[in-house]
């Protein structure tokens, strides 16, 4: 019998055929769809990774501007302790009465600083670490080119105390402080020498560290100490 669309339509064969071919013609448009899908995730997925990519590198470049920015401010506000460069104020070492009395005078070089603590040290015979002696600074907070003196009191009870430093000729002093913000926590340390020709107690080095260190990270010496 010939093939027609009477025929076709007519049989349970037919309309399997048909709807294979549908099923078919159905597959084929899917497979289509997901593939036109596939395509565009995978062009949205580059361009996310673009975008990620440009993010990341925005981020690190303002990472570094705010970090320039603060080290910027924070050198604007940065202080800085060394000696005193007048000639009418030098380091006393005075035993002349009962109450021993030391007093190391130093000033700011640079903006407002904090001070958070002073204390003189020297190397006490037989002992093998440094003994540590507090004062107290007569300026707390020392302006821009302000002075502040270190002032450490020994008495009657502890003026012997001083007498190991007079036969060693030297000792140290360390002025601890931050700036005006309470950041940047610094010690500056002045070496105190006695000089036997002008018989007098001089600054020779001035060392600069950071606090949570214990090595400076600037020194200012002549060359023959």
């Amino acid at each position: 019998m010939p093939l027609t669309i009477h025929n076709v339509f007519g049989t349970v064969e037919g309309w399997v055929a048909i709807g294979t071919v549908g099923l078919a013609l159905g597959t084929f448009v899917v497979a289509l769809l997901a593939r036109s899908t596939a395509n565009a995730t995978k062009e949205l997925a580059e361009e996310t990774r673009g975008v990620v990519e440009a993010t990341k590198e925005l981020a690190r470049v303002s990472a570094q501007e705010v970090e320039m920015s603060r080290r910027a401010l924070q050198a604007e506000i940065k202080p800085l302790i060394v000696d005193w460069p007048a000639d009418n104020r030098r380091v006393r070492f005075d035993r002349s009465n009962g109450d021993a009395l030391v007093v190391v005078p130093a000033c700011n070089a640079a903006a407002p600083a904090l001070i958070t603590g002073v204390t003189m040290h020297w190397y006490d015979r037989g002992v093998p670490d440094p003994v540590t002696y507090i004062g107290w600074p007569t300026v707390l907070a020392p302006m821009a080119g302000g002075e502040t003196e270190a002032r450490f009191s020994f008495g009657l009870s502890a003026a012997h105390r001083l007498d190991e430093i007079e036969r060693l000729g030297k000792f140290w002093v360390e002025f601890a402080y931050t700036d005006a913000a309470g950041e940047q926590p610094e010690v500056s340390r002045l070496d105190i020498y006695y000089d036997d020709v002008t018989e007098r107690w001089d600054v020779w080095k001035v060392s600069i560290r950071r606090a949570a260190d214990t090595e400076p990270y600037a020194t200012a010496q002549p060359v023959n100490r």
